[in-house]
Order: structure tokens, then C-alpha cells, then sequence
């Protein structure tokens, strides 16, 4: 029983580092193999995590700077379900850089705009004869 568990607690250390080295290369779709048991599945099923979190992280971000960056959607913000510490810390960094970007285009925008509309108001006056 005992060299059974061994060899099922076994974590192959080749699909490890091919794993880490994909992981390391920004290959975020890899994953460990699920069929270990034990501390090895552990390990696997942690890292595993691990990456597909990463992966929806990058998703979220590419998904936030077309929305924002490309469509112009100023009140979109980044976010990961479920996430906590240093994974939300980094997404709430996304979103106050988001605020802090987009906040003095807000404040220009509204500065010009009593302008603009009281220069709309004088010209149709003017022109009118009014």
C-alpha cells in the first residue's frame, strides 16, 4: 500500500517545469495534470489556480483597455470575482489609474461646457437680431 501512495503522491517534475517554463513565457492556458492525488494533486490543483487566475486577469485587463482605452467607455472598471489580497490590490490599482486618467478629461470637458453653450446662446441671438 504504501509504494502505491508513493508513486500516486509522485509529482512529475518534467510537467512541472514544462508547466512553469509555458507559465514563465506568458503562456497562461497551461495547466498540471489532474490525475494526482495526494500532496502532488494538491500541489497541481494549487498551481492550476494559480494560472487560471492569472489567465482571467490578463482577459480582464485586455477587456478593460479596449473598453476604456479604444471605445472610449470612461465608467468601465477591471474585475476578477473572487479575488483577494495582491490580486485585488492590483485590480483596484488598474481602476484608480483609470479614475486618475480619465477624472482631468471629465473636469475639461464640463469646464468647456458652460462655455461652449453660452456661446451657442450669443451667436443665435446675434444672428436672429435678437
Amino acid at each position: 500500500m504504501k509504494s502505491d501512495q508513493l508513486v500516486a503522491d509522485s509529482l512529475d517534475k518534467r510537467e512541472l517545469l514544462k508547466v512553469l517554463t509555458a507559465f514563465k513565457r506568458g503562456n497562461f492556458t497551461v495547466r498540471m495534470s489532474v490525475e494526482n492525488t495526494g500532496l502532488a494533486g494538491k500541489i497541481a490543483d494549487t498551481l492550476n489556480d494559480v494560472l487560471e487566475l492569472n489567465e482571467k486577469m490578463a482577459r480582464e485587463l485586455a477587456r478593460v483597455s479596449n473598453s476604456v482605452g479604444k471605445e472610449g467607455k470612461i465608467n468601465q472598471r477591471a474585475s476578477l470575482g473572487g479575488s483577494s489580497g495582491e490580486w485585488s490590490a492590483s485590480i483596484e490599482s488598474v481602476n484608480s489609474l483609470i479614475g486618475d486618467l480619465v477624472q482631468p478629461e471629465v473636469a475639461r470637458v464640463m469646464e468647456r461646457w458652460p462655455r461652449a453653450i453660452c456661446r451657442r446662446r450669443w451667436r443665435s441671438k446675434w444672428m436672429d437680431g435678437r
